[in-house]
């Protein structure tokens, strides 16, 4: 779907990680698009029923409903009619079998501004983008976020790692010491899913190891496999911090 000639098309990000969601948010606003957001599925499901998408951003694991269940209520419902593009955002190792559901692309986090249009660009009708250089890896992802937006934005997504990602590590902390894999492998996709969004591949990347043991329900190593996590969280809230630090100096905050 599209609006008038003239207009900026409009995307919808169904995202439930406020990182990835306020990232996704920022490059698509730098690519001169109208952006709406959504929590989850069931959102994600009002919202394209209310409003005509250029493109739907869809997180895959989200509460309530997931990503692959609104798609597939998305194309029901749509039927033989305008098709939307709808495009899976995950964190996942892989990014097959989406187009099961109905969706018609898929991208991986931590997703670079030229990956994100050269993936829409098809759905834009002639749109053309003014997208930022590709992130680079790392924390230089953020930096971008503050060379783009300004330091209050990387500030806001700097303190909301350092709020939301201790909480879900306290949390898989009781889940491996009671054993409960379901709460293991929940709380490990979406730290994985903030960490892969701000680049902190390593964190992700142990975050993954977790996840897969509470997947499958093997815990006998998640005790050892939660430490690789935690230290290395350790050195990501380090890096955090110092970038947070930089960019109130710089903008004369304390």
């Amino acid at each position: 779907m599209s609006d008038a000639a003239g207009t900026r098309p409009r995307v919808l990000v169904a995202e439930d990680n406020p990182v990835s969601r306020m990232i996704l948010q920022g490059l698509l606003a730098a690519m001169g698009l109208e952006v709406d957001t959504a929590e989850n599925g069931v959102e994600a499901l009002a919202a394209s029923a209310r409003t005509s998408y250029a493109a739907i951003l869809m997180d895959c694991q989200m509460p309530e409903m997931d990503g692959l269940e609104a798609a597939r209520q998305i194309r029901a419902r749509e039927g033989d009619g305008p098709r939307t593009a709808i495009i899976a955002v995950t964190a996942a190792e892989t990014k097959d079998d989406y187009r099961n559901a109905g969706m018609d692309a898929a991208l991986l986090k931590p997703v670079s501004p030229d990956e994100l249009a050269a993936v829409l660009g098809p759905y834009l009708e002639g749109w053309r983008t003014t997208a930022a250089p590709a992130a680079p890896k790392g924390l230089e992802a953020l930096r971008q976020v503050g060379e783009r937006r300004g330091s209050e934005a990387l500030a806001r997504l700097a303190k909301l790692c350092l709020r939301q990602i201790p909480q879900r590590l306290e949390s898989l902390r009781l889940a491996v010491a009671e054993n409960d894999a379901e709460r293991i492998d929940e709380n490990s996709h979406f730290v994985k899913g903030t960490a892969r969004s701000i680049g902190a591949n390593r964190l992700a990347e142990r975050l993954a190891v977790l996840e897969k043991s509470g997947k499958s329900g093997n815990l006998e190593n998640a005790g050892s496999q939660l430490a690789a996590v935690t230290e290395e969280y350790e050195r990501l809230e380090r890096d955090l911090r110092t970038l947070l630090a930089e960019h109130e100096d710089a903008s004369g905050k304390e």
